[in-house]
């Protein structure tokens, strides 16, 4: 399993929300970006997917998106849901297994996160699962993708006195 910090840049995303961020809705959300796609024929322009887990108490607790192709129209475009996924700084694993697993593999690291010195949780931001084939999230298994959480430094860590 390869881990590391990578930097996002900003992506504007439209896809279809969920309530809940249990397997189920999860697979139902995916399920329906996924008709979608293949009702517009957009199987060759789109591979990455973005699973968008909340973390604060607003919004929708899982939105299952993507990078809209420039030849989907505005119109086209509003039968989804808009999503933004600020740019910064992530923890990341790579990941390949079952969709079930992904969000208990995001609390875990979620969690470590209060064992480390030098970053903490960024809550203004999702929890991100990037899927790298979305025709494989509908199945719910053997899915590869990296699982990115959105971290900031800690103030200590930011103090002069601690700097080296």
């Amino acid at each position: 399993m390869s881990e590391g910090l990578v930097y996002m840049r900003p992506l504007r995303l439209a896809g279809v929300s969920v309530a809940s961020a249990g397997t189920d809705d999860v697979l139902h959300a995916w399920s329906r970006l996924n008709e979608w796609i293949i009702r517009k024929s957009l199987g060759r322009e789109v591979e990455i997917g973005y699973g968008l887990v909340g973390v604060g108490g607003s919004g929708p607790a899982y939105t299952a998106c993507i990078e809209l192709p420039d030849c989907v129209s505005s119109v086209e475009a509003d039968e989804l849901a808009r999503a933004s996924l600020e740019g910064g700084a992530y923890i990341r694993i790579r990941f390949q297994g079952p969709v079930s697993d992904v969000g208990q593999k995001l609390e875990d690291m979620r969690g470590q996160l209060n064992l480390a010195e030098h970053t903490r949780l960024d809550a203004g931001r999702p929890l991100v699962s990037v899927f790298l084939d979305v025709r494989m999230v509908k199945t719910g298994c053997d899915v590869r993708s990296n699982l990115l959480v959105p971290v900031c430094g800690n103030e200590v860590s930011k103090s002069p006195r601690k700097a080296a």
